[in-house]
């Protein structure tokens, strides 16, 4: 990637699961676009933005499911929200939709 500012946009869904970003040779970042919101009946678009500043210039970027599953339950229970059926949560996908890239230098 070219540019000072990355972010993904995805699929928050019940089989969204764990992702790393990692940029050139930075620690990664874990991340993961679920959230108390989805319901086998809802999901949306959430957009994501790699929270570390930037130079401008030229960036090597690894996007990554992790082998790690998330605590579906816990992040709907601490919204108050039930996890009534975990047949659907039980997956741990990443369905990313788009790259969004900022840069202050013309293309």
């Amino acid at each position: 990637m070219t540019g000072s500012t990355l972010g993904l946009l995805g699929i928050a869904a019940p089989d969204s699961g764990e992702f790393e970003v990692i940029v050139d040779d930075r620690a990664p970042v874990i991340a993961t676009f679920f959230d108390h919101y989805v319901t086998p009946t809802f999901c949306r678009q959430r957009a994501w933005f790699y929270p570390e500043p930037l130079s401008e210039g030229s960036h090597r970027v690894r996007v990554a499911l992790t082998a790690r599953s998330i605590d579906k339950h816990a992040i709907k229970n601490r919204a108050g929200k039930e996890l009534d059926d975990p047949a659907p949560y039980a997956p741990q996908r990443l369905t990313l939709c788009s790259i969004l890239l900022r840069s202050s230098t013309p293309p």
